[in-house]
């Protein structure tokens, strides 16, 4: 079997598997229904082969929207010091991604658009990088003065890869290629505990500073500081970060065991989710369905929010696959092929 890439407009790459990469089902049919026409076959004929043809199709499942493998998701394991994969579709473990050197309190997860995927190693000051299967590539930036115990990172507009250090309690920026530390992008503000970034759409940056309950905002080309921002609703340990497919900014309110909505032109908040099952979470992520994944870091588990806040049970059961203290999450730009069969989600 053989695994060929598809992109579709406003889709990651997907894939789908062809029993030869040059003679897909599809050609069969057309060569079948070529060879008919050399013959004296009449019009009803080529009509009923073409319809059992696609009938054939179906059943065998080969038609692309039933081939495509959904992402898989990545956690990092704070206490059991490892990143773990978990098929996309169903939640069930497909073990441990890194290959490499063991890790020590590996935190927040980004990944470039080559899918290359980047750790905060929290206790040793490095950003790790590993390629789409896990193998690791090296250590990718570290070694900026005053840089240290990092948690969370992203790819800013400018594609260079911006960090949270808590030694200096600042947003450090590094080149995207090379790893090369570029400045302290930013700083200041009563900046102190800095747990989650994410970048509006308008370019300005906004962060995490868990120890004063507050998110912060940046202005995205200088980094300069520009204020406060939220209303609505009071923090307690303010931790992951992320735009949601509708536009809104969602925030792990992680004392508070609750998932808060803001939207980003009033700045308005209000609590999206307060599941009694939430129990100290952190990191977020969404899926293409607007589907809300939380790492649910005292219940060693991964829970499912529906697009409209409705609790949907456990995405990864507690402890499977040996996950212990669950911290961020992300979604591979790569589907395993290994992914088991689909379960359903309580």
């Amino acid at each position: 079997m053989h695994a060929r890439a598809m992109s579709c407009p406003g889709r990651s790459p997907l894939f789908i598997l062809d029993s030869d990469p040059g003679f897909s089902i599809a050609t069969a049919i057309r060569l079948r229904v070529h060879r008919a026409q050399k013959t004296t076959m009449n019009a009803h004929r080529l009509a009923l082969l073409a319809t059992v043809a696609t009938a054939i199709w179906i059943i065998a499942g080969w038609f692309p929207s039933r081939a495509y493998a959904q992402q898989d998701l990545l956690v990092s394991a704070r206490f059991g010091n490892n990143v773990l994969r978990y098929a996309g579709d169903s939640g069930d473990p497909l073990g441990q991604f890194d290959m490499g050197p063991p890790l020590s309190n590996p935190a927040g997860l980004a990944l470039d658009q080559d899918g290359n995927v980047y750790v905060a190693n929290f206790n040793t000051n490095e950003v790790l990088e590993y390629s789409p299967d896990g193998t690791f590539l090296g250590v990718f930036a570290s070694g900026a003065k005053g840089f240290g115990f990092p948690l969370a990172l992203r790819f800013g507009p400018d594609d260079n890869l911006y960090v949270t250090s808590n030694l200096t309690e600042g947003v450090y920026e590094f080149s995207g290629v090379t790893g090369d530390f570029i400045g302290v992008f930013a700083s200041g503000g009563g900046l102190r505990g800095v747990t989650g970034l994410a970048f509006m759409p308008g370019g300005d940056l906004l962060v995490s500073s868990a120890q004063t309950n507050q998110l912060l905002r940046y202005d995205g080309i200088t980094g300069s500081f520009i204020g406060p921002f939220g209303t609505g609703v009071p923090l307690n340990n303010p931790t992951d970060l992320q735009i949601g497919p509708d536009g809104n900014l969602y925030v792990a309110n992680t004392l508070s065991n609750q998932i808060l909505q803001y939207n980003l032109d009033t700045e308005e908040g209000s609590v999206f989710a307060s599941s009694e099952d939430l129990s100290r979470p952190i990191g977020l992520t969404f899926d293409a369905d607007g589907n809300l994944y939380v790492a649910n870091q005292l219940a060693n588990n991964v829970l499912l929010f529906a697009p409209d806040g409705t609790p949907l049970g456990e995405f990864v059961p507690a402890r499977s696959g040996g996950l212990d203290g669950p911290d961020y999450l992300a979604f591979t730009a790569v589907p395993s092929l290994r992914s088991p069969a689909k379960r359903g989600i309580p």
